[in-house]
């Protein structure tokens, strides 16, 4: 690792300005800066450091902007440098999850319902988001929501498979064509399982750390971790880091995509991991929550809004 990976605060922004535009890199800490062009390199008098046209294309996955920690990116480089030929492996958490929900009901989602999303929407789409807490009780359409989901397991270049590791589960309170419920989200057939029938308004307040959002929002989805699975499928020791920034970018291309459709979205990574495995009806230690994300109408002159 080179001298500026070991002392630097581990953090680099890439920020495109514009479509057609070349991305900037910013170490947030060092107040240095350089425009990135095809080569994606940084050097300065006492480093050298360069990725690879793979890691490059992680970086600049659609030309969104994300927040990157050098030193995952760099561990993660010297792991696959020091035994490239790591199979990634499967320990069948949730195949066997779905296995013990095969009889319960289940509703197809509108198949093909992709968020038409490109980098210039994306770009914009991540410049307009705004947290919101609280909706107008309005109740979205359910091919919002499959377009939001869809967004949301679709894969990130770079990454492990999303369903070798994330289940994601959707408590429906208030979707045009749903009754309300906790769902699971089969992703061999893009379908809704039913877990638990009812109102759990009051439950997900709860999981939200005492939120009122979903009183008034549409639905609140919630990812899980498959976590035997970490060390196979990511690099060893940083398997549950690793896990945890996929989680973030996954989630984040449902919040692009929830505001690409006109939705708000409140993101919510601190749940309490027992309590919502409990609501969800996964086993909590093998199958554990890391992520939720709260989505519903929004008020056009943005009441409710943060900043």
């Amino acid at each position: 690792m080179t001298k500026l990976a070991t002392n630097f605060a581990k953090v680099i922004r890439l920020a495109p300005q514009g479509p057609e535009q070349k991305l900037s890199l910013e170490l947030l800490s060092a107040g240095l800066s350089k425009t990135i062009g095809s080569d994606f390199g940084f050097s300065n008098a006492t480093s050298d450091f360069t990725f690879s046209d793979e890691r490059r294309s992680e970086a600049l996955w659609k030309d969104r902007r994300w927040y990157y920690s050098l030193g995952l990116m760099q561990a993660s480089i010297e792991a696959e440098q020091s035994n490239p030929s790591r199979p990634l492996g499967k320990s069948g958490e949730w195949a066997k999850y779905f296995a013990s929900l095969s009889g319960n009901p289940r509703i197809q989602l509108p198949q093909g319902a992709r968020t038409a999303i490109t980098a210039a929407s994306a770009v914009a789409a991540s410049a307009a988001r705004r947290t919101w807490r609280a909706f107008t009780r309005s109740h979205c359409g359910i091919e919002q929501l499959a377009s939001v989901l869809s967004e949301l397991t679709s894969g990130i270049d770079g990454l492990p498979d999303f369903h070798d590791v994330f289940a994601a589960h959707v408590i429906v309170l208030g979707v045009d064509g749903l009754s309300p419920g906790i769902y699971a989200l089969d992703p061999a057939t893009f379908s809704l399982v039913l877990v638990r029938a009812g109102d759990f308004t009051e439950q997900t307040c709860k999981l939200l750390r005492g939120l009122l959002a979903p009183k008034s929002a549409a639905f609140t989805f919630v990812l899980s971790a498959d976590m035997a699975a970490l060390p196979d499928v990511y690099h060893g020791q940083l398997g549950i880091r690793e896990m945890y920034v996929h989680s973030g970018f996954a989630t984040q291309k449902a919040i692009e995509a929830s505001t690409v459709l006109g939705l708000g979205t409140l993101p919510t990574p601190a749940i309490p991991d027992t309590m919502t495995a409990e609501l969800l009806g996964i086993e909590g230690v093998r199958q554990n929550p890391v992520y939720s994300l709260t989505v519903g109408t929004t008020d056009p002159v943005g009441a409710g809004a943060g900043q």
